[in-house]
């Protein structure tokens, strides 16, 4: 019992941590937003997204496969869009995402 309540404790922790990550700063004005809104209603082009994506799995190597396939067909469509992929095994995956998440370098998509 006081394994399981130290084990929830600690997913708590990682998800409010991982949830304060998520903030940043956002300068999206509502005028922005509405643009963007009113250019995808209209037919706008899909590729006037650009930024850059870190992702991050887990899983054996037909996974890492499907997830590359996945990875490029997105990038085809958003093609200002760069996605750096970060994968690995289960084995210590926990560990390495909790470490990331508190030193403020975890992926954006998990």
């Amino acid at each position: 019992m006081k394994k399981m309540k130290r084990a929830a404790l600690a997913m708590a922790s990682v998800t409010a941590i991982s949830l304060v990550g998520c903030g940043g700063s956002n300068t999206t004005t509502t005028a922005d937003t509405k643009a963007a809104g009113e250019s995808s209603a209209e037919g706008g082009n899909s590729g006037d997204i650009s930024g850059n994506i870190t992702f991050s799995w887990w899983g054996g190597d037909s996974r890492h496969e499907a997830t590359e396939k996945a990875i490029e067909a997105f990038q085809a469509k958003y093609e200002g869009v760069t996605v750096s992929p970060e994968y690995g095994a289960w084995s210590g995956w926990e560990e390495k995402q909790s470490l990331n998440i508190l030193g403020g370098n975890s992926a954006d998509l998990m």
